[in-house]
Order: structure tokens, then C-alpha cells, then sequence
């Protein structure tokens, strides 16, 4: 390896500059740290208190050798229930968080676990706690009342739960699971700052996931939205954009033309922050999907997308948009993203790629697009007909 960089020059050793050696190059650049502890966090009064009383068993344990010993006991690893330094402040420390509320903690963790999570995220932890109040009929659930029962009970009222807002009807079954799921993060997170003393997350099982089908667009259908006028341009241009690109509706709608950006290959990428992921992606931005985008401002600060509506009120003009194409599927604008998989996969490109380019975690959820595709090569062989057919 050769390193022309400069800033690489105040390094020492040799021998990681000629192979990958870690231990070669902490060895010579480490720096033992010699100051004091002034960069601490001081103990608290309660830490003060055992370590005082820890001192003096100290003490009594360096004259006696051992300071005690258990002689009659088989030994186990549940031989003894829970050791305590100072038993009486610990044990009432404990019971006074296992009176407090969960539903007021559930609610005050949402903002410390997703500082930075996108807006499905912060929705679906809130509308959990306002069931979580629903479900106690606005009475508190204090901590030591939850027991696998209590939660048996909360997963089969998740099940027949009211949907949000004006919506009529009870939840999916897929929408309970989710929401199950983030009751059972919350329960962890209590377990880790100690409102718990057992993990009881880990004891009860979640909600089945129903896997249901994705719906997506053919590209004979792409071509009848194409040619439908759209009372709403950005409607018509977000959602054909999302097709060519696969991002999604609120990764759209925030981009940016600074996030447009040319490759030094000639070619165009989206650069983006991913909402629901958080993670960066570089989406390939094809030239007709450029186009969708219109003429490039002067100001690089500017939305691409300029006025596209948020998701709970674009369904309707969509909806308008899809019917007067002649289309007769259920369509919603996260379906151009799933089109852009299933195209992928029908003009031959690997599952792989595929993942890559959806930035999926896991190729098992990119592998769900291949029924679509199967779907339609049925469809494509039963247009097969032989007139005539007598045998």
C-alpha cells in the first residue's frame, strides 16, 4: 500500500503502511491519557452512600481475608435471590418507580428513542400510548401491575382496536403487530432504566404478521397514467418520479435540488437521507425521470417537487387520476415505489441489485416482489388461446 496523502504523515510505524496491521499502528500512535477525573459526572448522593458503606466492608473483609462465605448451600446460579449493597434505600428506590405510571413514561420516551426518527415513526409510538389510555379508560397502568396476563389482555384489545382520526373500524391485523411491537420496545426500555426488574418483553410473544400482496403497476399501465391528464402536475410528476426511482413519498417530497446531483460518470443520483431509515442512499435518477423534475432554479436550496401535499391528503386527487386512466387496482403513492421493484425484476435485473437499490436490510423483504412478477406471468400465459381446440 502506498499512502500519498500528507495527512497521513503524522502517523508513526511502518509496517501498516506496508499491510493491515491494527494492532502495529495503535501500538506506535496511542497516547496514554494522564489527567484527572475533573471530566466525570460527580456520584450521587445514593452512589456516596453504598460506596461509604462498600468501605467499610472492605475494611473487614482485608483483616478477615474473606469477608463471608456460604459453607451449607449448594452453589447455582439461582441458589440466591437478588444481593443488595444497601438493601433498605435500593428496595425502596425500586418500589417507588414500580408505582409510577407507564403510559406517562411510555409517552416520555418517544422523543429520547427517536430524536431523529421520521414522522411514521413518532405516529405510530403516539398513537400507542393514546390505545395504551383507551385500554385503561384513562387510569393510569402503574409498573407493578404488568404481568404476561396484562399483556395478553393489551395484545387481544390491539386486535379490535379503533383506527385513528375519523376513521371508521378497527385496526389491521398487521397494524396491531406493529403496534404490539413498539408496546414491547417500551417495555424493554423500562426494563433497562430499572422501572422493571424482570424483561417481560422477552416473555410474551408478538402479533402475527398477515403478509399481504403488493400491489404494483405493469408498465403498459405506467403508460396509461401517462397518457391520463392530472388535475394536480406534481401529483403526476412525484408519483411517475417515484416509479422510475422507487423513493418514497416523504422522501420526495423533502428532496432538494442540492440533492440532484451529476456523477463523474455524466449520469444523474439522488442523494438522499432516507426518512424512514435515516440511513443515506444514492438513488440513480435515469434521464426521463430528470425530466419529471423540471428546469434546475438558480437556488440549489429549493424543493424539486415544490407543493406536493403530504401523504394523508394525497390519496384522493390519485385516486381521481388512477380511475380516469381506465386502471381498476387499488393504488396508493407507495405503490410507485413498489412498481419500480417489480418492473426491475420483470426486465431481469437480480434480487440483489434490487435490494441494493430499495435499501432494504434484509433480501427476504425484497424477495416479496418476485409474486408479483409471478403474478403476472400467469397472467401473461392464460392470454394463450388456441382456436378450434378439438382433440
Amino acid at each position: 500500500m502506498k499512502f500519498e496523502n500528507e495527512n497521513w504523515a503524522q502517523f508513526k510505524g511502518e509496517t501498516w503502511k506496508k499491510e493491515i496491521n491494527v494492532r502495529d499502528f495503535i501500538q506506535n500512535n496511542y497516547k496514554p491519557y494522564n489527567g484527572d477525573d475533573t471530566f466525570l459526572v460527580p456520584s450521587s448522593e445514593k452512589t456516596k452512600k453504598v460506596w461509604n458503606k462498600l468501605t467499610e466492608m472492605f475494611k473487614v473483609e482485608r483483616e478477615k481475608g474473606v469477608y463471608d462465605a456460604e459453607t451449607k448451600l449448594p452453589q447455582g446460579i439461582d441458589t440466591y435471590g437478588p444481593g443488595y449493597i444497601d438493601k433498605e434505600n435500593e428496595i425502596a428506590a425500586q418500589n417507588e418507580r414500580s408505582e409510577q405510571d407507564f403510559i406517562k413514561y411510555f409517552n416520555g420516551i418517544i422523543s429520547k428513542r427517536h430524536p431523529n426518527s421520521s414522522n411514521s415513526i413518532i405516529v405510530n409510538w403516539t398513537r400507542v400510548g393514546e390505545l395504551l389510555k383507551i385500554y385503561s379508560q384513562g387510569n393510569p397502568i402503574p409498573f407493578k401491575t404488568i404481568s404476561v396476563k396484562l399483556l395478553e389482555d393489551i395484545k387481544m384489545f390491539l386486535l379490535r382496536a379503533p383506527m385513528g382520526g375519523n376513521k371508521k373500524g378497527t385496526i389491521s391485523q398487521n397494524t396491531a403487530s406493529t403496534y404490539f411491537s413498539i408496546l414491547k420496545a417500551g417495555l424493554k426500555q423500562a426494563f433497562v432504566d430499572e422501572y422493571l426488574t424482570v424483561d417481560i418483553s422477552a416473555k410474551i410473544k408478538g402479533i402475527t404478521n398477515i403478509e399481504t400482496p403488493r400491489v404494483a403497476l405493469t408498465m403498459n399501465e405506467v403508460q396509461m397514467l401517462i397518457d391520463t391528464p392530472c388535475k394536480d402536475d406534481v401529483l403526476k410528476r412525484a408519483f411517475l418520479f417515484s416509479i422510475l426511482t422507487g423513493l418514497r413519498h416523504s422522501d420526495i417530497q423533502a428532496l432538494k435540488w442540492q440533492q440532484i446531483q451529476q456523477t463523474s460518470k455524466g449520469t444523474w443520483q439522488a442523494v438522499v437521507i432516507q426518512q424512514k431509515t435515516k440511513r443515506p442512499a444514492y438513488k440513480p435518477v435515469i434521464q426521463q425521470a430528470l425530466q419529471l423534475c423540471g428546469e434546475r432554479p438558480s437556488n440549489d436550496d429549493a424543493l424539486v417537487f415544490e407543493g406536493l401535499t403530504d401523504a394523508s391528503w394525497i390519496s384522493r386527487p390519485l385516486k381521481a387520476w388512477i380511475e380516469a386512466s381506465g386502471i381498476k387496482k387499488h393504488i396508493t403513492f407507495h405503490c410507485g415505489r413498489h412498481s419500480y421493484a417489480s418492473l426491475l425484476l420483470e426486465n431481469g435485473v437480480d434480487i440483489y441489485t434490487i435490494k441494493s437499490l430499495m435499501g432494504h436490510t434484509n433480501v427476504r423483504t425484497t424477495q416479496i416482489y418476485t409474486h408479483i412478477v409471478n403474478e403476472q406471468k400467469e397472467k401473461a400465459a392464460n392470454t394463450l388461446h388456441i382456436d378450434n381446440w378439438d382433440l
